[in-house]
């Protein structure tokens, strides 16, 4: 996303928020979890784990699929 900038059109050339939102989910759970930072609240802990870039990540490959 960062580098290829046009992943984030639809087939019309309008950009698709939502993939871009998933996208900047996963990549900013990746880069915290990636750093080795581990959040002491339970809840940013979840939202910022691996588990959060996977789901983001697979989720953002399927909405690019489906479009």
């Amino acid at each position: 996303m960062t580098v290829w900038k046009n992943v984030v059109l639809d087939a019309s050339g309008r950009p698709d928020y939502m993939l871009a939102l998933l996208l900047f989910v996963g990549m900013t759970a990746g880069i915290v979890r990636g750093v080795g930072f581990l959040p002491r609240r339970t809840l940013w802990a979840r939202l910022l784990s691996g588990w959060t870039c996977a789901i983001a990540i697979t989720a953002a490959a399927c909405v690019k699929l489906l479009n």
